[in-house]
């Protein structure tokens, strides 16, 4: 039982410690989260677009082979802005977890943030058989742009006011 007494008046706010609320030791506001991880789909989205559309116009062959389909399909800028936003909404979606859930949700999200990255070449390097080098490369910049877009704007929701 608190048996202190309270100064009646403006000092009453003052004298307590906060009440609960959106902020408590390891929580954050979601619409921070959300918000930032709209800007990383808009920021990201807008630079691979621009690397899609730049690599193109110079000649790069961008194609994919889908399963249970025997010919090579292009990869057009719907599939570079779906793939952008699965990632940034992964990103999201983890950062939220490790935020509820990590005693120290900094460095658990930049080393998931980093495994994931690397995880992620694969898919350039590995599994898009007709694409040249070039295109390879330039998938595989794409991915970089997105890690080293929502990673830091996540991270951004934790600096206080």
């Amino acid at each position: 039982m608190d048996t202190r007494i309270i100064p009646e008046g403006n000092l009453a706010e003052k004298a307590l410690p906060p009440q609960g609320g959106p902020e408590e030791k390891g929580t954050h506001p979601i619409t921070s989260v959300l918000k930032n991880t709209f800007l990383a789909f808009l920021t990201s989205g807008a630079l691979n677009v621009a690397i899609f559309v730049g690599a193109k116009g110079a000649g790069v062959v961008f194609l994919m082979r889908s399963p249970g389909v025997p010919d090579a399909e292009a990869i057009t800028i719907l599939h570079v802005l779906i793939s952008t936003l699965v990632g940034t909404i992964g990103a999201a979606i983890v950062f939220r977890i490790l935020l509820r859930f990590a005693k120290n949700p900094v460095s658990a999200f930049q080393i998931i943030s980093f495994v994931v990255l690397l995880l992620s070449f694969s898919g350039p390097l590995l599994l898009l058989p007709d694409t040249d080098v070039l295109g390879k490369s330039a998938l595989a910049v794409m991915h970089v742009i997105v890690a080293v877009v929502i990673v830091p704007l996540l991270l951004r929701t934790l600096r206080p006011r």
